[in-house]
């Protein structure tokens, strides 16, 4: 953000290249694995093409976010993870009761278990918000997601109400080719 701060239109470039570079290999497998889960639904709904195209582009609302709110920030902001929450954001109210499939560990002991998409999504959404207002110190910036999230959401609700046959587009994926994520 500081850099960005400095000279705005010279690092303009790292609102787009920031999302290739990850910090380590679980950094890269946890936004692959949200992806996944969030952005093939929305790939087949939308086509490859659309979301391939706007993926490197999805993340920049929320690193401008970060940089409004931490301008003289020297820490770096990397990660594919406001595109994902992007596409976290918009499948929300596309999808709203989507059933999530969901998996936790304890131990040596796991459960599985579905959670619908308009519990699980905003719980995370709600996450992000709280870790933000709370100024958390652990490295993740909270509002790359946060202002992500909300853009996907908002940019899928303009999609659903605006574009002539999103309705029907979407209640026809719904209704053959909408299976458990």
């Amino acid at each position: 953000p500081l850099r960005f701060s400095l000279h705005p239109l010279v690092e303009s470039y790292t609102l787009v290249t920031a999302s290739a570079l990850h910090g380590d290999i679980f950094h890269l497998a946890g936004n692959l694995l949200f992806l996944v889960v969030f952005g093939r639904t929305l790939e087949r709904l939308l086509g490859p093409g659309l979301v391939l195209g706007l993926f490197p582009a999805l993340g920049i609302a929320g690193f401008l976010l970060h940089w409004a709110l931490y301008p003289d920030s020297a820490a770096p902001v990397i990660g594919s993870s406001g595109a994902v929450a992007a596409l976290m954001g918009a499948y929300l109210p596309l999808f709203p009761g989507a059933r999530i499939r969901m998996v936790v560990i304890f131990g040596l002991f796991w459960k599985r278990f579905t959670v619908p998409a308009w519990v699980f999504l905003p719980y995370w959404g709600g996450l992000q918000l709280i870790s933000l207002a709370l100024g958390s110190q652990d490295g993740v910036a909270y509002a790359v997601h946060a202002g992500s999230f909300a853009t996907g959401a908002i940019g899928a609700i303009v999609w659903k109400t605006s574009y002539p046959s999103a309705e029907e587009k979407l209640g026809a994926f719904t209704s053959t080719s909408f299976e458990k994520i």
